[in-house]
């Protein structure tokens, strides 16, 4: 796997999407793992599609939203904008 610095300043992605470029072109020059903020939640952007494969079929990548604490914790809800996760 590859590794990232874990003290990289995540990239605050716009949902506005108001510097489409400017984002898109720190992504491109960034690590093929890169902390990003999506509405406040820390996530991470993969920008390799093999490196993604890899990822979701690792057993050690959980994939289930009880899993994550930040879901658990309440810091993300079912309001939140971007979950689209049905029960």
């Amino acid at each position: 796997m590859t590794q990232v610095c874990p003290h990289a300043q995540p990239l605050v992605i716009d949902p506005i999407v108001g510097d489409l470029a400017g984002e898109t072109a720190h992504l491109v020059t960034a690590d093929p793992v890169s902390p990003v903020e999506l509405l406040g939640v820390p996530a991470w952007a993969v920008r390799s599609h093999p490196l993604a494969r890899k990822l979701l079929v690792d057993a050690r990548l959980v994939k289930t939203i009880d899993a994550w604490s930040l879901w658990r914790n309440g810091t993300v809800t079912r309001d939140w904008p971007l979950k689209r996760i049905r029960r």
